[in-house]
Order: C-alpha cells, then sequence, then structure tokens
C-alpha cells in the first residue's frame, strides 16, 4: 500500500512467535528520512534503509519510542511546530541506531 498504510508496512513474527510490526523506510541519498507521526503502538518498530546508486546498503533499527523522542527534537531544533508536515530524521541523528536489530523483538 506504499504511503497509504495506516500502521506498518509488515506484520513480523518473531522466533518466539511475537508478532510486531515494522515501517520500513528508504533513501539513495542521506537525505533526512521522512516520518509522520503515528498513534502509539508498543509493538511497532522502524527499519531505516539506506540504499546508495554505489556503495554497501546501511539500515537503521529504531522502536517508535525512539523515533518519536528524536523526531520531536528535530522539530524543535529546527524551530518548527510539533504539526509540521514534514517531520523526520536527519541523516546524523540515525546514525545510533546503525544495525541495531538487537532493538526488534525476539
Amino acid at each position: 500500500m506504499g504511503h497509504t498504510t495506516p500502521d506498518a508496512d509488515l506484520m513480523v513474527m518473531s522466533e518466539s512467535r511475537r508478532t510486531f510490526l515494522v515501517d520500513a523506510k528508504g533513501l539513495y541519498k542521506k537525505n533526512p528520512f521522512v516520518i509522520k507521526q503515528k498513534a502509539t503502538r508498543a509493538d511497532l518498530y522502524y527499519i531505516l534503509a539506506f540504499v546508495p546508486d554505489e556503495g554497501k546498503n546501511e539500515f537503521f533499527v529504531m522502536s517508535q519510542e525512539e523515533v518519536q523522542r528524536l523526531s520531536k527534537a528535530e522539530l524543535k531544533r529546527l524551530g518548527r511546530s510539533e504539526d509540521y508536515s514534514m517531520p523526520g530524521l536527519s541523516w546524523p541523528c540515525v546514525q545510533p541506531f546503525k544495525n541495531k536489530w538487537d532493538t526488534l523483538p525476539k
């Protein structure tokens, strides 16, 4: 469903049979990841993929709580209101979450 998916792009089941949702976002250039606010869910995670034309792919794995916290901080840093139409996370903001696959439920 692309950009019209209400909650997430994927429903996933872990090895322990726990289900959770994943919203995937992708870039091919080091631009901000645009991530709009969604209703808070304990079972929602984000996988941000950087897939450049040349070079290696990179993945950043975050909980919804982490995305919400950093998104609010970015809006504040940029002097934008919380209802800004294109909220997101800058490239430096996501770096601590590179390959943090342990964030996902086991």
